[in-house]
Order: C-alpha cells, then sequence, then structure tokens
C-alpha cells in the first residue's frame, strides 16, 4: 500500500520535500518520513514528455498520467 501512495505522490507532485508548496509539501514529507524516495520514483515513473495537470483549487485535483513500465 505505501508503495502505490509514494509513486502517487511522487508522480502528482513537483517540488521538493524542502521548497514545495503547501499541499504538495505535507504529501512528500509525509512520504519522506514513511521512507519513501520520492526522487527515485519519478524517474522511474515519470516521463519527460508526461501530461501533468497541477493542483487547482477550485477544481480540487491535481492529476498525471503517466505510461506503466509493462
Amino acid at each position: 500500500m505505501m508503495d502505490l501512495i509514494g509513486q502517487a505522490v511522487s508522480c502528482n507532485t513537483i517540488g521538493t520535500h524542502t521548497e514545495a508548496q503547501a499541499t504538495e509539501l505535507a504529501m512528500l514529507k509525509f512520504i519522506v518520513r514513511c521512507d519513501i524516495d520520492y526522487e527515485n520514483m519519478r524517474k522511474i515513473y515519470v516521463p519527460k514528455d508526461m501530461v501533468r495537470f497541477q493542483f487547482d483549487s477550485a477544481r480540487k485535483r491535481m492529476s498525471t498520467l503517466i505510461e506503466l513500465p509493462d
């Protein structure tokens, strides 16, 4: 379960756990405390040409389209 949460947070955030905005910062700090390396997960699961919709307070969501390795 934690691996799935780590993937979701890694793929749907942009900053780091020291410089992100409030919502992303909370999620990144959580997975860092759970010993998940979000930077490594981004290398694995986040291609450079992916489509990302950042968090929008009006829509109350963020989305990332990724291609799974298999």
